[in-house]
């Protein structure tokens, strides 16, 4: 029996020490001088990302919908720090709906929502779950450097994703819920001009 739980509590720091080894490349990455973009599918790069953490997601039988009805089909950006940024988001979204759960139980299904769609000179991606939610006091902290509510928590994941949406232009992530015990939505804005292939026309939403 003891030996279980060490196992456990082993397996849990290796997981914990390769998501930061993960995280602290993203962030070297990002003080490279010149960074490799290419050209991806938007929805599939998506879908990688949700690929990543399909075990805790089924663990827990957390339903994942996406819907990019409006957005590019395709978006030129750094590969692995996108990749990287949607895994911690993604991965945000579990934790909140684990903290929910062992605090006042699951009276729904347990959802997460990816949704990307063009805003003014932004493509928005809002990462939206029904976990525990964010008090309003600390809708900024939460992506500073080592701020954690989560006793195995590095405090990096969120901070990580924020240093990269800024790096490509685009504004700082903004976390949005209407409380505690009510979900919460995580929403990235990336400046079109700098993600749309150099190519591509001037993207615009039907009707415009």
């Amino acid at each position: 029996m003891q030996n279980d739980i060490i196992a456990k509590m082993v397996a849990r720091v290796e997981e914990r020490a390769h998501h930061i080894a993960d995280i602290i490349r993203t962030q070297k990455a990002l003080d490279r001088p010149h960074i490799t973009r290419k050209d991806l599918d938007l929805e599939q790069a998506l879908g990688a990302a949700i690929k990543v953490l399909h075990e805790s997601l089924r663990k827990r039988n957390i339903a994942v919908q996406v819907h990019c009805n409006g957005a590019p089909r395709e978006i030129r950006i750094q590969e692995s720090q996108f990749h990287q940024m949607m895994v911690n988001l993604i991965k945000n979204s579990i934790e909140a709906i684990d903290d929910l759960a062992a605090v006042d139980g699951l009276e729904e299904t347990p959802c997460i929502c990816i949704r990307a769609y063009p805003e003014g000179d932004f493509l928005c991606l809002d990462v939206m779950d029904n976990g525990i939610g964010i008090d309003g006091k600390n809708f900024k902290i939460v992506f500073v450097a080592g701020y954690t509510t989560k006793k195995a928590g590095s405090g990096l994941g969120l901070h990580s994703a924020a240093n990269f949406v800024i790096g490509t232009g685009g504004q700082k992530i903004h976390a949005l819920s209407d409380g505690i015990g009510k979900g919460a939505t995580l929403r990235v804005m990336l400046r079109l001009s700098s993600i749309l292939p150099a190519a591509d026309k001037p993207f615009t939403t039907a009707g415009n």
